[in-house]
Protein backbone atom coordinates (compact mmCIF):
# COMPACT_ATOMS: atom_id res chain seq x y z
CA UNK A 1 0.00 0.00 0.00
CA UNK A 2 3.34 2.78 0.67
CA UNK A 3 2.98 2.76 -3.38
CA UNK A 4 -0.62 3.61 -3.38
CA UNK A 5 0.10 6.31 -0.95
CA UNK A 6 3.06 7.78 -3.12
CA UNK A 7 1.15 8.15 -5.99
CA UNK A 8 -1.46 10.35 -3.46
CA UNK A 9 1.41 11.74 -1.96
CA UNK A 10 2.11 12.97 -5.70
CA UNK A 11 -0.52 15.57 -5.63
CA UNK A 12 0.83 17.06 -2.54
CA UNK A 13 3.32 18.96 -4.52
CA UNK A 14 3.75 22.60 -4.00
CA UNK A 15 4.99 23.46 -7.44
CA UNK A 16 5.19 22.10 -10.89
CA UNK A 17 8.73 20.95 -10.68
CA UNK A 18 8.00 18.88 -7.88
CA UNK A 19 4.97 17.21 -9.27
CA UNK A 20 6.53 16.19 -12.31
CA UNK A 21 9.85 15.09 -10.24
CA UNK A 22 7.52 13.09 -7.53
CA UNK A 23 5.85 11.53 -10.48
CA UNK A 24 8.54 10.39 -12.10
CA UNK A 25 10.18 8.86 -9.28
CA UNK A 26 6.48 7.62 -8.66
CA UNK A 27 6.57 6.29 -12.28
CA UNK A 28 9.98 4.20 -11.73
CA UNK A 29 9.03 2.80 -8.79
CA UNK A 30 5.39 1.11 -10.21
CA UNK A 31 7.35 -0.01 -13.09
CA UNK A 32 9.78 -1.91 -10.97
CA UNK A 33 6.56 -3.47 -8.68
CA UNK A 34 6.03 -7.20 -8.33
CA UNK A 35 2.53 -6.69 -9.11
CA UNK A 36 0.76 -6.69 -12.35
CA UNK A 37 -2.43 -4.19 -11.98
CA UNK A 38 0.69 -0.82 -10.61
CA UNK A 39 2.81 -1.88 -13.18
CA UNK A 40 -0.68 -1.51 -15.76
CA UNK A 41 -1.38 1.74 -14.06
CA UNK A 42 1.78 3.06 -13.99
CA UNK A 43 2.15 2.53 -17.71
CA UNK A 44 -1.55 4.12 -18.23
CA UNK A 45 -0.29 7.07 -16.77
CA UNK A 46 3.02 7.08 -18.37
CA UNK A 47 1.16 7.16 -21.53
CA UNK A 48 -0.84 10.26 -20.69
CA UNK A 49 1.86 11.94 -19.39
CA UNK A 50 1.08 15.64 -20.51
CA UNK A 51 -2.34 15.67 -19.73
CA UNK A 52 -1.34 14.44 -16.10
CA UNK A 53 1.34 16.97 -15.72
CA UNK A 54 -1.28 19.35 -16.93
CA UNK A 55 -3.31 18.75 -14.40
CA UNK A 56 -1.01 20.62 -11.81
CA UNK A 57 -2.02 23.95 -13.78
CA UNK A 58 -5.73 23.56 -14.20
CA UNK A 59 -6.43 21.15 -11.18
CA UNK A 60 -9.29 19.72 -13.72
CA UNK A 61 -10.45 16.16 -14.04
CA UNK A 62 -12.89 14.56 -16.28
CA UNK A 63 -15.21 13.69 -13.61
CA UNK A 64 -17.62 16.46 -14.69
CA UNK A 65 -17.69 14.71 -18.06
CA UNK A 66 -18.18 11.13 -16.69
CA UNK A 67 -21.04 12.16 -14.67
CA UNK A 68 -23.05 13.92 -17.44
CA UNK A 69 -22.02 10.81 -19.83
CA UNK A 70 -24.15 9.17 -16.74
CA UNK A 71 -27.18 11.16 -17.21
CA UNK A 72 -26.97 10.66 -20.71
CA UNK A 73 -26.99 7.35 -20.26
CA UNK A 74 -30.08 7.28 -18.22
CA UNK A 75 -31.80 9.98 -20.40
CA UNK A 76 -31.33 7.28 -23.28
CA UNK A 77 -33.05 4.34 -21.18
CA UNK A 78 -36.05 6.93 -20.36
CA UNK A 79 -36.02 7.63 -24.04
CA UNK A 80 -36.67 4.15 -24.96
CA UNK A 81 -39.14 3.72 -27.48
CA UNK A 82 -39.25 7.48 -28.96
CA UNK A 83 -38.71 7.75 -32.36
CA UNK A 84 -37.14 11.16 -32.81
CA UNK A 85 -34.01 12.84 -31.47
CA UNK A 86 -35.47 15.45 -31.18
CA UNK A 87 -37.49 13.63 -27.61
CA UNK A 88 -34.04 11.98 -26.70
CA UNK A 89 -32.52 15.43 -26.82
CA UNK A 90 -35.06 16.78 -24.75
CA UNK A 91 -35.28 14.15 -21.92
CA UNK A 92 -31.56 14.92 -21.84
CA UNK A 93 -32.14 18.48 -21.41
CA UNK A 94 -34.79 17.63 -18.99
CA UNK A 95 -32.43 15.96 -16.82
CA UNK A 96 -29.26 17.79 -16.27
CA UNK A 97 -30.32 21.39 -16.59
CA UNK A 98 -31.80 21.98 -13.27
CA UNK A 99 -35.00 23.20 -14.35
CA UNK A 100 -37.10 24.96 -11.18
CA UNK A 101 -40.62 23.80 -12.32
CA UNK A 102 -41.72 25.61 -8.42
CA UNK A 103 -42.99 28.90 -10.16
CA UNK A 104 -45.41 26.85 -12.38
CA UNK A 105 -46.34 24.40 -10.44
CA UNK A 106 -46.05 25.19 -6.50
CA UNK A 107 -46.17 21.91 -5.03
CA UNK A 108 -42.97 20.46 -6.50
CA UNK A 109 -40.78 22.82 -3.71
Amino acid sequence: MQIKEAFQDTYLAQTKEEFELGFKHWLSWAMRARLEPIKQAAKSRKKHWEGVIKWFDTRLSNGFLEGMNTKIQAAKRKAYGYRSFRSYSTIIYMLTAKLDFSKINPSLK
